[in-house]
């Protein structure tokens, strides 16, 4: 069976772009809502990416958690601590909401989980450029 591998691509994750989100206090509650969205998808395209990439190389991982730690000791993603919070908070998202989760996730959002996600496509990039 041939497997597919899905490349990374720029538009994964654009908050950078946004000049206002250094300013998170001065952003709406939409645009925070649209902000953790964006998170959300992104972070479910980066494991599965993750994922095919590493069972292109011969590696066995079906769910989030094992992927996370087999590309953390492939040293595909720089801290895989980051990633299990990741991984967290996208199961906290899930459930009905709570103001003040939605409010630490997005602070970590736009303080590590944008960086961590970022870092990631660069290596995910470095490595397809050696295929």
């Amino acid at each position: 069976m041939e497997t597919t591998v899905l490349k990374p691509s720029k538009g994964l994750f654009t908050i950078q772009g946004s000049g206002r989100v250094n300013r998170q206090k001065s952003l709406s509650k939409l645009e925070k809502e649209g902000i953790i969205q964006r998170f959300e998808y992104t972070f479910e395209l980066s494991w599965k990416t993750l994922k095919d990439y590493l069972e292109a190389q011969g590696e066995k991982a079906r769910f989030p958690r094992d992927v996370i730690k087999k590309a953390f000791q492939y040293e595909m993603i720089d801290n895989g601590t980051v990633w299990m919070q990741m991984l967290e908070s996208r199961n906290i998202l899930s459930h009905p909401y709570d103001e003040q989760a939605f409010e630490t996730v997005f602070t970590k959002i736009i303080q590590e989980y944008f960086q961590a996600i970022t870092s990631a496509f660069q290596e995910m990039e470095r490595l397809y450029e050696g295929d």
